[in-house]
């Protein structure tokens, strides 16, 4: 490596190699940000160094700048080839200078590696370590020293900067962010692990009897040789001895293992110890006491995750139960040394696997009780994937048969209307459900052609299906996409369509304006409405759906819909047939997936699963005098129909119903001229609905 006498003088090469056409005076004047004269002497430094090489020096051609000769570059260029690769972490932090471009987060990640690594460092070494200017690199140290560990502060001492804090805090850090330094200074090293700390590793898997994954093994390896350089090059930044009375096989050796490299303090082994045991695991000792503890907290773990999610994992000897508590060990002991971890799908878990993630972030809460830690999203994530890798196996209910799958929120108010109209509409059509978002996201889609939600859903990557998303009162420009898109998805022909066109009413008097003069056309559009509506399936008689647990309510004041909504549900909280929260559910799903909840004429199914807080199956009937909207929504509402179910199956009865209501004109006209208590207690009572 070409060694030159000037602090500024490798910053300045890399200048004229990086600019082979030449750099004029004032851009090294200002990169540098140094004077005139400094600039002479560090040129007449690094012609110094390049003689020292029998390589031509630095020439100044005028309206070009200072260069270098090409033969002199391409040398150079060689030079730094061979030199560039270092045989220890230490060798780089001292000698290592990066060639690459970095991103500015790459560079502060590498700047705090730095400053740990280091007992101190100056502003000149960052200059010369990241190819910069001094500027660059004083906001890049302002923004590091923002962005440290909470325990951990910059300071300035007569040598340079250092990192000043607890020393294991120091270690946690360059730990989490191990294998993301790694991957930065990679191409600066000849070495991709340690055989002789690997011979070590596979000596504690065989005194435990517990063997860490793959990825797990070799950033312990890459980590342990960072340590024992830092310890064995820098003694003061090892940890004091103490009395400690761990006596775990992972600790007899490590303290062996360390007294080999002649570091004799308990206390690292108890340090070392300590981050072994927060590795993952494909196999672990089952005769390990801790075992023991997590176990039933594991099965508990499955059990809330069943409760609030309505499937049924199994709890016993099962794979999830095995998988989980393996799992379970490392999550414990990251969470008592607060061993943070980074989980780089994490967005993309959140994204695909939502309803999942937050049915996870309530099951985990015996495991929390326990350790009394709380658990960051990253280890959420990582839970998230056990249990819905789990329901996958279970193969959710999906019709063998090609088919169309039918979801919303809940898979209880609003699906249930959609699926009924679209089997009514396309009877030669399998479709699938009504499913919840949950269900959506873990089941098998294989059998599945095409999507169908009343909720915006993410769609699924890895079995990506056409999705389209329609209210639950579709318009004759839903149901003609819905068309094309079976067309698409080979579930029906473009003859099928055809062949059976659907009579409207519009149609009907488009063929009568034909032949006769239309003097009326309100007054026959409405005969022909209610014509239609008579000869249609759905105007068989409905059976008498009254049950006791139905309530209507007239509200006379202006509300807005949070509180309309409150009011709605009031009854069956009153009653407890559903817990305050299940009003909370709905605010909820309605602030997250827009406003699907409004069916359409003005009408909100406030609903949501009955997990969420039902204890008893119930209805209500709250009609406003004054209509509102429902947050931005432009749908306006003026009746809200309020659902509590048990279960998938015992309101479809009253739904029934009152999809019948609800496409009947004459009913909706009437709702909409009420003006008291009595009067809509009275139209309920008629149409069956309460008694």
């Amino acid at each position: 490596m070409l060694q030159i006498k000037n602090k500024h003088g490798y910053q300045l090469l890399e200048l004229l190699m990086q600019n082979p056409h030449g750099v004029s005076l004032s851009t090294l004047r200002n990169t540098l940000n140094v004077s005139r004269r400094t600039i002479f002497y560090t040129l007449n430094a690094i012609n110094d160094a390049l003689a020292k090489e029998e390589l031509d020096g630095i020439i100044n051609i005028r309206n070009l700048g200072y260069l270098l000769p090409n033969d002199t570059l391409i040398a150079l260029k060689k030079l730094q080839s061979a030199s560039l690769k270092f045989t220890t972490f230490n060798e780089l932090l001292l000698h290592g200078r990066f060639s690459k471009q970095l991103s500015k987060n790459d560079r502060y990640t590498l700047i705090k590696w730095l400053l740990i690594s280091r007992p101190a460092t100056s502003i000149n070494k960052c200059n010369q370590f990241f190819n910069v200017s001094r500027n660059t690199t004083i906001n890049d140290l302002k923004i590091v020293s923002e962005t440290l560990p909470h325990d951990l502060h910059l300071v300035n001492t007569s040598i340079g900067k250092k990192i000043i804090g607890p020393e294991v805090v120091k270690r946690r850090w360059v730990f989490t962010n191990l294998m993301e330094i790694f991957n930065l200074i990679d191409a600066y090293l000849t070495f991709k692990t340690d055989l002789k700390i690997e011979k070590q590793l596979k000596l504690l898997e065989k005194i435990t009897g517990n063997t860490l994954v793959n990825d797990a093994f070799r950033s312990m390896t890459l980590y342990i040789k960072w340590l024992l350089e830092r310890i064995i090059n820098y003694p003061d930044f090892q940890l004091q001895n103490s009395t400690n009375g761990d006596t775990s096989l992972a600790f007899t050796w490590a303290n062996s293992f360390l007294s080999d490299e002649k570091v004799t303090s308990r206390s690292e082994a108890t340090f070392l110890a300590e981050i072994i045991n927060t590795q993952a695991f494909q196999h672990i000792n089952w005769n390990n006491p801790l075992i023991k503890q997590l176990k039933p907290i594991t099965q508990k773990m499955i059990q809330r995750f069943n409760q609030v999610s309505g499937t049924e994992l199994p709890i016993g000897d099962s794979k999830l139960s095995h998988d989980l508590l393996i799992h379970m060990v490392s999550t414990y002991y990251r969470a008592k040394y607060d061993i943070k971890y980074h989980n780089p799908l994490l967005n993309q878990i959140k994204k695909n696997y939502r309803e999942s993630f937050e049915i996870t972030r309530t099951a985990v809460q015996p495991f929390i009780d326990f350790t009394q830690r709380p658990l960051s999203d990253d280890e959420l994530a990582l839970i998230t994937v056990y249990f819905s890798g789990a329901i996958q196996n279970l193969n959710l209910p999906i019709d063998s048969d090609d088919g169309v799958m039918v979801i919303c929120s809940s898979g209880i108010g609003t699906s249930q209307l959609l699926i009924t109209q679209l089997r009514r509409r396309y009877p030669s059509v399998n479709f699938l459900g009504p499913f919840n978002s949950f269900q959506y996201e873990n089941a098998s889609i294989n059998n599945v052609r095409l999507i169908i939600s009343t909720v915006k859903l993410t769609n699924r990557i890895e079995t990506a299906r056409p999705l389209i998303t329609m209210p639950v009162m579709p318009t004759r420009t839903d149901w003609q996409r819905v068309d094309g898109w079976l067309v698409k998805v080979g579930l029906i022909s473009e003859q099928a369509i055809s062949s059976h066109p659907s009579i409207t009413v519009d149609a009907v008097i488009d063929v009568i304006s034909n032949y006769v003069r239309i003097v009326d056309y309100p007054g026959l559009e409405k005969a022909l409405k209610g014509y239609f509506y008579q000869m249609s399936p759905q105007s068989e008689k409905i059976t008498p759906t009254i049950f006791d647990n139905s309530f209507a309510t007239y509200i006379e004041q202006e509300v807005e819909w949070k509180n309309a909504t409150w009011l709605a549900m009031n009854p069956l909280i009153n009653n407890s047939s559903i817990e305050p929260s299940y009003v909370s559910k709905i605010i909820q799903l309605t602030e997250e997936h827009g406003d699907y909840m409004a069916i359409g004429k003005g009408i909100f199914l406030a609903h949501a699963a009955p997990n969420a807080g039902v204890n008893k199956l119930g209805f209500t009937y709250t009609l406003f005098r004054h209509p509102f909207y429902i947050g931005n929504s432009h749908k306006q509402i003026k009746l809200i129909i309020g659902l509590a179910p048990i279960d998938q199956k015992k309101h479809l009865k009253v739904l029934g119903a009152l999809m019948h209501h609800i496409q009947n004109d004459s009913w909706m006209n009437q709702l909409n001229h009420i003006h008291s208590q009595a009067e809509l207690e009275t139209a309920l009572i008629h149409s069956h609905l309460i008694n």
